[in-house]
Order: C-alpha cells, then sequence, then structure tokens
C-alpha cells in the first residue's frame, strides 16, 4: 500500500521548500523538480522501511486534503 500525502510547495530566500508534514520531511533547492524527486525518495526510504519493518501500519496516514474551491479564496489574498 502506497500512501499519497499531499506535498507544501513553498518559497524561502530563493529556494524551493517542499514538506511532507506527516512525516516531518523538508526538503530545499533552488531546483523544483530536483527538489520535487529528492523529496519522494526520502518519502520512499520511509515507506521501505516500514514495510521491511513489518510496521506499514504505524505510519501516519495522509491529512485529508480539503477542496480545491476552500483553499483558492486564502491563494488569491
Amino acid at each position: 500500500m502506497e500512501r499519497d500525502y499531499a506535498v507544501l510547495v513553498t518559497r524561502r530566500d530563493g529556494d524551493f521548500e517542499l514538506r511532507i508534514r506527516e512525516l516531518l520531511l523538508v526538503v530545499r533547492g533552488p531546483d523544483l523538480t530536483d527538489a520535487y524527486i529528492r523529496l519522494l525518495e526520502r518519502k520512499r526510504e520511509i515507506v521501505d522501511w516500514a514495510r521491511k519493518s513489518d510496521a506499514l501500519d504505524e505510519l501516519p496516514r495522509p491529512a485529508p486534503v480539503p477542496p480545491l474551491c476552500s483553499i483558492l479564496p486564502k491563494i488569491n489574498r
């Protein structure tokens, strides 16, 4: 079972910062694609370790993603 966690993307000091809150993962870098690939690799390492340790059910479940209509007003501020 693969978990689909939301990836939060922000800009900080000219770099992209990508986060998966539930797994406490943060990756920063100047290239969005490279940072995303590194974040997914770290997530995969955690999921693989949990699977090999028979602890996959102990990983946090992905948080529900709010509908886009509830996010748009905040984005447009």
